[in-house]
């Protein structure tokens, strides 16, 4: 008997097998549509074709009141030979030179079943020329046959010639009997004997008559089996129904089959990741967020002249000071060039997909720590321009909209982002702190960022010794200096498969999070990842998926039910929370009947433990 559990399998494998035709619906529909019109179009140019039929006899045992078996089966084994011999060149050569033609149009000869009957059936766009080329093909078989053309000739003399001598015979016969009731009638011995004249000579021409009869009857085949005998001559061309809605329906299900085939065989040959549970079944990973492709036409264009213009501003500071802006004292609330990055979506686009899927990935992170607290994590890629760099940052965002504190150091010292991503200078950062520049506090490596509780530290300038710069003592001490002054720590690491710096870090840090370019990532290299930090004994909280595709998903049409005119029915923003952020809280009653707010913390333990090595 079978159970919930194994129909719910048997479902889960048909929606799996369903599961390319869906994601290739277009290419379904446009296969059938191609193929269709394509038909549709060849049917209406395709000259009208137009059929002549024609039917012969071999044989003549129709004729015989009393025909024998063996003559009947003898006649139906001929009738496939001449079948066979009409389609041969033996025939069809003779016919094109005496129509003057170089080929012949289509045309076909079978058996009647169980008969001793051929049928001829001539196809040309010449209905005139079709009949022509019919008759020309039996002339030709029946001067092939043991009678000829020459001899069917003389027979048909000779039955002319038999039927005469039938009437002659008949006309005589009925004078006779004339003359015999008139003799019976006569007295005159005169007229009897002229009568009795007429008589003889009338019964000496119906011996002659009789006995031309007999001779030319032997000498006819009469009764031959070997014999041709046109039933139906070829007809005038008839038109030929064209089968439109057959071919049509033929080619749509050919186009079909032909693209849910191409269908399987693109999906056989991508290697990629397509949604969550290829994840979780490759990788063994939870997904903890689906992030769309983002689109940056939306927002403001100018973060390049404003990081051109803050360069400048940089190189006046530095002129005028002698320190690089990034160990300046900067307000919190000063304007930052990353409010002009489109990428950044969680500043500029709250209210998008984008941004709503780093809002799932902030809470999925904050219920993957309650086991396992992470208050420092790595993001990484298993190749470079994956977009790890867009995703630890707006996750540092969102995670300082829910009110922690939050610290982004960009860790990748060989093509560091983060400085261009939020506009920043690059003079101090990591590799400076490392190095530890005399007079210089931790305070001053760490930029602010957009929001009052965010903040970054750069790459600094870049060394040659990067792994060893990052699994250094150095880098575990900084690393649990910022943690006393942070709830979350977002590191933007290196490829994991391509450098060592990702699985360096993992050993001084609370968890991995690992981004993967959905259907383009190949499985085989993230598997090859995740080996390679699963060796180094890492902690991976999970995968996120970038660049999504959200056309076909349903993903834009669920969050645009779910947009922001609907949820504040339900939620409402504290704009002077946090220092001007934007989190989404629920709403709950307060002792006097108002609402009242209180952000989410990021993490639940204390800030004075140091990060998990």
């Amino acid at each position: 008997m079978m159970t919930q559990a194994d129909a719910e399998g048997d479902l889960n494998s048909l929606v799996a097998y369903i599961s390319p035709l869906r994601r290739w619906w277009w290419l379904l529909l446009t296969s059938t549509l191609v193929a269709t019109l394509s038909m549709a179009l060849a049917t209406f140019t395709e000259p009208t074709q137009y059929s002549s039929r024609a039917t012969v006899m071999i044989g003549a045992s129709i004729r015989d009141p009393n025909p024998n078996s063996g003559e009947l089966y003898l006649a139906q084994q001929l009738v496939a030979t001449y079948v066979d011999l009409i389609q041969r060149a033996s025939v069809s050569a003779p016919a094109m030179a005496a129509l003057g033609m170089t080929r012949l149009p289509d045309y076909t000869a079978r058996q009647a079943p169980g008969t001793q009957l051929m049928e001829i059936n001539v196809i040309d766009t010449d209905p005139a020329r079709a009949q022509a080329v019919g008759q020309a093909l039996i002339d030709q078989l029946i001067a092939l046959s043991p009678e000829g053309l020459q001899e069917q000739k003389r027979a048909d003399f000779i039955e002319q010639e038999l039927d005469a001598l039938q009437a002659g015979i008949t006309e005589t016969k009925a004078e006779i009997e004339r003359r015999q009731s008139e003799l019976a009638a006569m007295f005159s011995a005169r007229q009897i004997a002229d009568a009795q004249a007429q008589l003889d000579a009338l019964q000496s021409k119906l011996s002659s008559l009789q006995s031309n009869f007999t001779a030319l009857l032997a000498t006819t085949q009469k009764g031959a089996v070997n014999t041709l005998t046109v039933i139906e001559p070829p007809s005038t061309g008839a038109p030929i129904d064209n089968n439109m809605l057959y071919k049509l329906l033929m080619a749509a299900a050919i186009g079909c089959l032909l693209a849910m085939g191409g269908a399987y065989l693109l999906e056989f040959l991508d290697k990629s990741f397509k949604n969550s549970d290829e994840v979780q079944q490759r990788l063994g990973l939870a997904t903890l967020s689906a992030v769309p492709e983002i689109e940056l036409d939306k927002a403001p264009h100018t973060h390049k002249l404003h990081r051109f213009l803050q360069s400048k501003r940089d190189s006046a500071h530095i002129t005028r000071t002698g320190r690089a802006p990034g160990a300046t004292e900067r307000l919190a609330s000063a304007p930052l060039s990353a409010n002009n990055n489109p990428s950044l979506v969680m500043l500029h686009d709250n209210q998008s997909p984008a941004a709503e899927a780093f809002r799932v990935l902030r809470t999925n992170l904050q219920f993957a720590a309650v086991a396992h607290p992470v208050r420092s994590l790595v993001v990484s890629s298993p190749l470079p321009a994956e977009g790890k760099s867009l995703i630890s940052a707006n996750l540092a965002i969102a995670a300082a909209q829910a009110g922690n504190r939050v610290v982004l150091i960009d860790c990748d010292l060989h093509r560091p982002r983060q400085h261009h991503v939020f506009g920043l200078g690059n003079g101090l950062g990591v590799t400076t702190a490392l190095l530890g520049i005399e007079g210089v506090a931790l305070e001053q490596f760490l930029q602010p960022g957009p929001l009052p509780t965010l903040r970054i530290m750069t790459s600094g300038p870049l060394p040659p010794n990067a792994p060893e710069m990052l699994g250094s003592a150095r880098m575990s001490a900084l690393l649990a200096e910022i943690g006393q002054q942070a709830d979350l720590i977002i590191i933007d690491s290196p490829p994991a498969s391509v450098l060592a710096d990702a699985a360096v870090l993992s050993h001084q840090v609370d968890g991995v999070l690992l981004v993967l370019h959905a259907k383009q990532t190949s499985r085989d290299v993230a598997k090859r990842t995740v080996a390679a930090l699963r060796q180094v004994q890492a902690h991976l909280v999970g995968v996120v998926l970038n660049r999504m595709p959200t056309r076909g998903h349903g993903y834009s049409s669920y969050y645009s039910y779910y947009n922001y005119d609907y949820s504040r029915q339900y939620y409402r923003r504290d704009d002077a929370l946090v220092g001007g952020a934007l989190p989404v809280t629920p709403a709950r009653p307060a002792s006097n009947g108002k609402l009242s707010l209180s952000p989410i913390p990021f993490i639940t333990t204390t800030r004075s433990e140091p990060p998990h090595a």
